[in-house]
């Protein structure tokens, strides 16, 4: 008997999150809890976590009422390759990714998929401008780049890197098979792409939490981001991505 498709996968990606994944998918069980178990497919990547973040979510397999798989990649490469592997591996007609530690309420997840059902290729969060980072830099650093982004890179988006990001199958499939970043900014480069496929993408106002516990380190991470956005521009221009 063939297996049934699922209506939906959803993506964590989910690094040395061994405190934070337990509470993320009980909330998203609970989020489940009156569908069938073969509607949803979860997918929790563990991007080379040496705690017990693999373990502690393959504990939730039968409390759920979800397909649960738990990919635990072999090294840390980052949160684009985490996210990678786990679109590369989504049966489902429509997927999305959400962080680990589910900054964004599951209940927007009928949203996005509503959209994506209405036609649109994409659907993207959008962090409403109530949102407040906890450190005074981090603020800074968003104003900035939030500027910059939708002027120059990704025109008509200001927020790329909010972590909802929700796709038809085919969508996913042709983007993912062809994104390469590893660190933060794999969301410009499917971004990018999207565009130069002329994908339809449509933007969604969300509320967003700041949740303690964020691996990001903004020195580090920003020239990481910097180098990487210079490798997506010098791709676009030797065609790589066709």
């Amino acid at each position: 008997m063939a297996q049934l498709v699922p209506a939906l996968t959803i993506v964590i990606p989910a690094y040395q999150e061994e405190a934070r994944i337990g509470p993320t998918l009980q909330e998203l069980g609970n989020y489940l809890a009156n569908r069938a178990t073969n509607e949803v497919e979860v997918i929790v990547v563990s991007g080379g976590s040496t705690d017990r973040t693999a373990s502690v979510a393959r504990q939730f397999d039968s409390k759920i009422a979800a397909n649960l798989r738990v990919l635990d990649l072999p090294s840390a490469k980052g949160k684009g390759a985490a996210v990678r592997a786990g679109m590369r591996e989504a049966t489902g007609k429509f997927v999305l990714f959400t962080d680990a530690d589910l900054a964004y309420e599951p209940k927007l997840f009928d949203d996005f998929v509503a959209r994506l059902k209405s036609g649109a290729d994409i659907v993207i969060a959008q962090r409403t401008h109530t949102t407040k980072y906890a450190g005074r830099a981090r603020r800074w650093i968003t104003t900035v780049t939030r500027f910059v982004f939708e002027r120059f890179i990704t025109p008509g988006i200001c927020d790329t890197q909010a972590g909802l990001k929700a796709f038809t199958y085919a969508a996913a499939q042709n983007l993912f098979a062809r994104q390469t970043i590893n660190g933060l900014l794999f969301d410009v480069e499917i971004l990018m792409l999207a565009r130069q496929f002329r994908y339809r993408v449509e933007k969604i106002d969300v509320d967003w939490k700041d949740r303690p516990g964020s691996t990001i380190r903004l020195a580090r991470d920003s020239t990481r981001a910097l180098l990487d956005l210079m490798k997506i521009y010098w791709r676009i221009g030797l065609g790589q991505y066709r």
